[in-house]
């Protein structure tokens, strides 16, 4: 589908992408029709699962590993891989490139932490390299419509700081996001991100002596906030289960995760810990993922 998207910008469907290309196929030679797949297929692979041995320029390789390991969004490959293309054929630089990705990155994250679906992104996505190419302020003009919403800080803030998390499909690639920015030195393997659990510190199990600590009203607002929640490996996750705070805090000690070693400073684990944790990772977020429409001063037509 996203070679038809690519060589019939702007005039198909989902529906009829497949039909299309075996039209424009039918009478080419087998070698033609293979050089037309193969044109993208490295970049495709390397969005499917990142692997160093692909084409990757090493100047914006870390910008496609990170949209490798998101939840795939796979309407926006059709600009991407034009991108990456234009990048190897040199008529983009590869600064243009990672601005682009970054604005990209941005958009599919914040929208993910305030939990838009991804529906109408298609008819945004495959006409886009035509429009703007790698201009990241006309990439930003495009992609905002009048039902297409870009997240704006206060919005970012506010699901961050006061809804529950741990369901939006983002929160695996924010907490290892968040566990890079404190240390490079990682206690994992980086290309195994998806393959940790999150730890629910106030257990999602209202039982022994977290009852004395919170009301059941305040466990369950604040048990799936992000404040709550932390990245572990799935022996250290189920080794403490819903073990009270001084048992969890002498195991968060020895973790290798440095945002689990971060929280045994707190003597307690208590509803406003989990605000304060909350309210500095919004904080973080908002800057580590830009409002790209306000930072280009890029006028927002609409709301989705």
């Amino acid at each position: 589908m996203t070679v038809a998207v690519i060589r019939f910008p702007g005039t198909i469907s989902k529906a009829s992408a497949f039909p299309k290309l075996q039209e424009s196929w039918a009478k080419k030679k087998p070698k033609a029709i293979l050089a037309d797949l193969e044109r993208y297929s490295r970049y495709f692979c390397c969005l499917i699962e990142y692997r160093d041995e692909f084409a990757i320029p090493d100047s914006v390789s870390e910008h496609v590993k990170r949209l490798a390991s998101m939840p795939k969004t796979t309407v926006t490959w059709p600009y991407v891989l034009q991108l990456l293309d234009a990048l190897e054929k040199e008529e983009v630089s590869a600064q243009q490139v990672r601005d682009a990705l970054d604005v990209v990155e941005s958009f599919l994250v914040r929208r993910a932490i305030v939990g838009l679906e991804p529906t109408g992104l298609h008819a945004v996505f495959k006409g886009l390299w035509n429009k703007c190419k790698a201009n990241r302020k006309l990439l930003v003009e495009n992609i905002v419509t009048q039902t297409i919403k870009f997240p704006n800080d206060d919005e970012v803030l506010r699901s961050l700081k006061e809804e529950p998390v741990d369901s939006r499909v983002i929160l695996k690639y924010l907490l290892i996001q968040h566990e890079f920015s404190l240390s490079k030195k990682y206690g994992f393997d980086p290309a195994d991100i998806q393959k940790f659990t999150i730890e629910h510190v106030l257990p999602q199990n209202y039982v022994g002596g977290w009852r004395r600590r919170f009301s059941k009203e305040r466990h369950r607002v604040c048990v799936g906030h992000i404040g709550n929640l932390i990245p572990l490996t799935p022996s250290q996750n189920s080794s403490i289960k819903d073990d009270d705070w001084g048992k969890k805090k002498k195991r968060f000690k020895g973790s290798n995760w440095k945002t689990a070693r971060e929280i045994c400073r707190y003597p307690n684990w208590t509803a406003s810990v989990i605000a304060k944790r909350s309210n500095g990772f919004a904080k973080w977020a908002v800057k580590r993922w830009p409002d790209w429409p306000s930072v280009l001063k890029v006028k927002k037509k609409g709301a989705e």
